[in-house]
């Protein structure tokens, strides 16, 4: 959806109510809802209606300022008790305070906006500026979206199958300054190290060099925090390709379908296995590099392809190669390292399941579309 259109049925009421209503993102007039009412509490059908009420001149100021009325809420009512529902109750829309009641302040084209402007990927601070809201907003909203992406995600069925070329590799989220200089992230001082004003990196934690041999040998700790030490978090990606004919070119193409991302401790051969074993159908065509951890794929039910990166980007011989996943990595690490400067740990899985919706996608607009989609399918309305 374009966002000229977005806007235009924003900006009208009646465009606004049949497009929420059509998408099945609130509740309908013409369905049937049982009355929160608890004297009531008989099925019936609601009706659109205005409830005027009694709002203080601060918040009517900051109301005017977002666009909004200052007098009147659009709602919904029982015809049997005359009770005012809220259409956005128990919906994505809603935010249910200590009461169970729907205590959202913000209307439903600034909610709109602000999933859109997520789903085109912009900037929170974009986001704040143009709407008017606050950074907290902004960040509490985004994280209801990437709350959504993480259901879908826990939804998903296994990848590949016979013939279906997947390409496997991992690599390790840390940060890197140039020439040592400039200000230090996240992964580059250890978590331990966090918010202490006595802390003197060490010549490691300046580098943000570590080598990947080193951190195999270091003793097995299955509790240990992935971020603990000074090289990061290890993410293992998983890249379902397909193929195409490229006409203007003359010549076959490459194209990423679809981008599984998962945050281990380890990239042992016992991890890979079990991850792989869990994602993958069997007989699925295996890319990989010679990472000792892939061997014997072949002997679990996959057709396992290697290349050796020091020599060649493509074998020559099978043709395999992980060129795919292997750019999949940088505008990862641009986003999370150098445009978020790091992100909390416990937040890792819900900005990985973003990342899998985003290459569900074929452009931002039809994230914003699938976004939609996926609020129906997880707040169903009907019957509420």
């Amino acid at each position: 959806m374009a966002e000229l259109r977005l806007y235009y049925i924003l900006n009208d009421e009646t465009r606004l109510k049949e497009f929420l209503t059509t998408r099945q993102l609130i509740k309908t007039p013409d369905s049937i809802h049982t009355c929160p009412n608890s004297r009531c509490r008989r099925p019936g059908r609601l009706k659109w209606s205005r409830r005027t009420r009694n709002i203080g001149p601060a918040n009517a100021a900051s109301r005017k300022i977002e666009g909004e009325d200052d007098r009147s809420l659009l709602t919904m009512r029982c015809n049997a008790c005359k009770t005012y529902v809220s259409p956005r109750s128990g919906t994505f829309f809603a935010y249910a305070d200590s009461s169970g009641r729907a205590n959202v302040r913000l209307s439903y084209q600034r909610v709109l906006l602000i999933i859109f402007h997520w789903a085109m990927n912009r900037l929170g601070i974009d986001t704040i500026i143009s709407l008017g809201v606050s950074d907290h907003t902004v960040v509490d909203w985004r994280r209801f979206c990437r709350n959504v992406c993480v259901a879908a995600f826990q939804q998903r069925e296994k990848m590949g199958g016979v013939g279906v070329v997947v390409e496997v590799d991992e690599s390790i989220l840390h940060g890197r300054r140039k020439a040592n200089r400039g200000r230090l992230l996240l992964g580059d001082i250890a978590q331990s190290s966090w918010g202490r004003d006595d802390y003197v990196p060490d010549v490691d934690d300046l580098s943000g060099s570590s080598s990947e041999s080193d951190s195999e040998t270091t003793p097995d700790h299955e509790e240990c925090d992935p971020l603990r030490r000074n090289n990061g978090a290890w993410v293992v990606g998983m890249c379902r390709v397909s193929f195409y004919f490229d006409e203007r070119q003359q010549k076959d193409r490459r194209k990423s379908e679809e981008l599984r991302l998962f945050q281990v401790d380890r990239r042992d051969q016992r991890t890979l296995h079990e991850l792989i074993l869990a994602e993958l159908e069997p007989g699925t065509i295996v890319n990989t590099d010679e990472w000792r951890g892939y061997n014997g794929l072949g002997s679990i039910g996959y057709h396992h392809n290697t290349v050796n990166h020091s020599e060649h980007f493509v074998d020559p011989v099978t043709g395999a190669q992980t060129q795919n996943i292997e750019s999949a990595w940088r505008p990862i690490k641009t986003r999370i390292l150098r445009v978020m400067n790091g992100i909390p740990q416990d937040a890792m899985p819900s900005y990985l399941a973003e990342i899998w919706l985003r290459s569900r996608c074929k452009d931002r607009e039809a994230v914003f579309n699938r976004f939609l989609e996926l609020i129906a399918q997880q707040y169903p309305v009907d019957g509420g």
